[in-house]
């Protein structure tokens, strides 16, 4: 940094940063405002009686479940109530938004990112939709260049 931190410049950056919480306050209220309870992330150590009712025999049929907590320790509470959602239907019901709400909000976000960056002024006549880029921008799947490579022929001379 080339310039001296001076008390305006602290001003400025602190404003910034009060405009942008702010407006993730804003954008993420929903999710702020979510209520997880902590036997969603902690399902082995949370106290059932602290629990509803309704679900109390649920968790604890959960906590004595070895492969769960297997599941839990190798791949985390999202992999282990996802795998247990048809077996614990109470239990997914009180559970299903919270897990589903974080990688939803994130994939949007990421969407929209590369909307944005796609369509820079070179490329802004550029069809995503028909043309498949923002598929392929947005998508985990890796091509196999080196299979596709051995398949392919190289022509002989002419």
């Amino acid at each position: 940094v080339s310039e001296a931190l001076t008390d305006d410049l602290l001003l400025v950056y602190t404003d910034h940063l009060t405009m942008v919480k702010a407006n993730m306050e804003i954008r993420f209220r929903d999710l702020l405002n979510l209520d997880v309870p902590s036997w969603v992330v902690q399902p082995f150590q949370a106290d059932v009686i602290e629990s509803e009712a309704a679900i109390q025999e649920h968790l604890v049929d959960i906590q004595c479940d070895d492969e769960a907590q297997a599941i839990f320790r190798t791949s985390g509470w999202c992999s282990m109530w996802v795998k247990y959602a048809q077996q614990y239907p109470a239990l997914w019901q009180k559970i299903r938004l919270p897990i589903l709400a974080f990688p939803t909000t994130y994939l949007v976000e990421q969407g929209f990112s590369q909307v944005i960056h796609m369509q820079s002024k070179y490329r802004n006549h550029l069809d995503l939709h028909a043309s498949g880029a923002l598929r392929l921008k947005l998508t985990s799947l890796q091509p196999a260049v080196k299979k596709l490579a051995e398949k392919h022929r190289a022509q002989g001379s002419h």
